[in-house]
């Protein structure tokens, strides 16, 4: 804050600059059309000292100094010095000091009504009057500026997306001035004689030039300045700006936070549903005063210092868009816009034994299914360590989402399957080792137990081969196989009427014959 503050203002001029009069009476009236000297401004803070100084370099005797109300000495006197003593007019006594040596006043913690003309005559010896002129301006601190965001006056044209607009506004008060400054150099300034309304001052900034932007308001003796960097203020407040998105956890709390870089003093703050801003607020705060829409009764608190709004244990059917506008001193300072999305907890995922093909069985792989019921906006994961694998994700909800994991029977890491959704977010592990030796025997022992009958079976036939061979060798010179088939006698009596086949072996030496008894 740079304030000029006169703590003890002394006019030096030296004794050649006064203005020596001729032909002044002692009422301080010219004549034979001498000209007054002119006004000279003195300004001072209110509640500081000021001294009015005639300028005279050396000490005076047999002198008389005459200090009177009014630019054109008119007034009452109110200190008088002659002889080296010193006369002040009861009504000043405790509030002027009067140096009798060079004819100096001194104001002693000045205040707004003593703010007006004063003359001083001083007579040296025998000669003329010498006469000064004085006007004593007494002012209170400027007000400190505000930069706010404004909506741009185009006319009916479309606003550039690299232009953002930006107001300074102060509280008036006489004398003041507001500027905007581009580093030292002034860009635009503006005064109002009627104090009752605020200054306000526009400025366009284009985004790609980087610049300190500084708003100054200055009266004679104190000055106030707030500045902006334009690339940090041109995204954040220009006319393009995004809709803030919020996700909450059903059942929490939630703030929705325009931003406001200063404490509000006196704001009037609205709250609207939609993202026009023009629908009926569910909020409002003016004049200290809060009033909620019924509806939102319980559900809503403010901060007016700040803005920011917040839900107290929101629900879905609170879900959508929110638009605040804050207006300082009758001015648009700015407009947010949010959208609130409601969650639900997103589930725990369910890790399972997955199906796989006998290639993948014997090829030393085992197979996990990771599963969770869908919901809003949620996203399944498989992660090894810290390493995300495979990610999937689903718009219907109706669908649980599934994802199949397969896990190398060396490797020993830790796999983790991850539901998430904006708010929440639920994990289950898995130990490929301990998971692949418990899942692995279940599905692959009836292959095993094909590979053993096949391999019985084929020992089976080599032993009936084996045999087979040993009985050839046996019969050597006879050419008969192992078993040969002959036909049964017609005249057996004890198997007449039968024509079947008998298989006889090769060893009974009676082989076609048959001895009665």
């Amino acid at each position: 804050m740079k304030s000029l503050l006169l703590l003890f203002l002394t006019v030096f001029v030296s004794t050649e600059d006064l203005k020596v009069v001729k032909n002044a009476g002692e009422t301080g009236t010219l004549h034979n059309n001498e000209t007054w000297p002119q006004n000279i401004h003195v300004y001072v803070l209110e509640g500081n000292n000021v001294t009015l100084n005639p300028g005279l370099k050396e000490q005076m005797e047999d002198h008389q100094v005459k200090w009177i109300e009014g630019q054109y000495c008119d007034g009452k006197e109110i200190a008088y010095c002659e002889n080296n003593v010193i006369t002040i007019n009861d009504n000043f006594k405790d509030l002027l000091q009067l140096n009798p040596l060079n004819g100096a006043l001194t104001f002693i913690g000045i205040t707004k009504n003593l703010a007006a003309g004063y003359c001083v005559k001083i007579k040296l010896y025998k000669k003329p009057y010498i006469l000064r002129r004085y006007f004593l301006g007494v002012y209170d601190p400027v007000f400190v500026p505000n930069i706010t965001a404004a909506q741009a006056d185009t006319g009916g044209q479309p606003v550039t997306d690299g232009i953002c607009f930006v107001r300074c506004s102060v509280k008036n008060s006489p004398n003041v001035t507001l500027s905007w400054y581009r580093g030292e150099e002034e860009i635009n300034q503006t005064k109002n004689p009627d104090i009752s309304i605020h200054l306000t001052l526009p400025l366009t900034i284009q985004r790609q030039n980087e610049a300190i932007y500084t708003c100054k308001a200055e009266n004679p003796v104190s000055s106030e300045t707030a500045t902006l960097n334009s690339t940090l203020w041109c995204p954040a407040h220009g006319t393009d700006n995004p809709v803030i998105c919020v996700n909450v956890l059903e059942g929490n709390n939630v703030t929705l936070d325009p931003k406001v870089s200063m404490q509000l003093q006196n704001p009037k703050v609205r709250w609207m549903q939609g993202e026009r801003c023009d629908g009926e607020p569910i909020l409002r705060f003016e004049n200290n005063m809060t009033s909620i829409n019924e509806s939102f009764e319980g559900h809503l608190q403010l901060n007016p210092y700040s803005g920011e709004l917040t839900f107290i244990g929101i629900t879905k059917n609170l879900a959508g868009s929110y638009c605040v506008r804050i207006l300082i001193d009758g001015f648009l300072d700015i407009i947010a816009t949010f959208f609130i999305t409601v969650y639900d907890p997103v589930s725990v995922p369910h890790i399972t034994e997955a199906q796989t093909d006998i290639t993948a069985k014997t090829s030393g792989i085992c197979s996990a299914r990771c599963w969770v019921e869908n919901s809003l906006n949620v996203t399944l994961s498989w992660y090894r360590g810290s390493e995300i694998i495979m990610q999937t994700s689903d718009t219907d909800v109706s669908i649980n989402l599934t994802l199949t994991l397969e896990i190398q029977m060396h490797n020993e890491p830790i796999y983790t399957c991850r539901a998430e959704n904006p708010v929440s977010n639920k994990t289950a592990a898995l130990n490929s080792t301990l998971w692949c030796s418990a899942h692995d025997t279940g599905d692959t022992g009836w292959i095993y137990g094909v590979i053993v009958g096949a391999l019985l079976a084929v020992v089976l036939v080599i032993v009936a081969v084996a045999l087979c061979y040993r009985q050839r060798k046996r019969n050597s010179g006879n050419n008969n196989s192992c078993f040969e088939m002959r036909e049964q006698p017609t005249n057996n009596q004890n198997l007449q009427g039968s024509n079947e086949p008998l298989f006889i072996d090769s060893r009974d030496q009676n082989y076609g014959t048959r001895n009665d008894k």
